[in-house]
């Protein structure tokens, strides 16, 4: 759970400094999972998704009402 808990602080740090607005950030133990909820533009998501892959971690993006959902665990594929 700490590592989550890192990656969370990192991942909020990494939409800061992108300036990607988002609803919600949450940690999803079960999944060992951060989520990130209401990430609305293509271009913000794009660049986000590029930051993630360049920490080698494992991202998934779906639809999720207004705006996506991206779901980010450490590792990669």
């Amino acid at each position: 759970m700490e590592n989550l808990e890192t990656l969370a602080s990192a991942i909020s740090r990494t939409l800061f400094d992108l300036d990607v607005p988002y609803d919600a950030i949450r940690i999803d133990a079960r999944d060992g999972a951060v989520v990130i909820n209401g990430v609305p533009a293509q271009a913000a998501r794009g660049a986000l998704d590029h930051a993630l892959c360049q920490a080698r971690l494992r991202v998934q993006t779906l639809p999720a009402g207004p705006g996506f959902q991206i779901r980010v665990q450490p590792g990669q594929d």
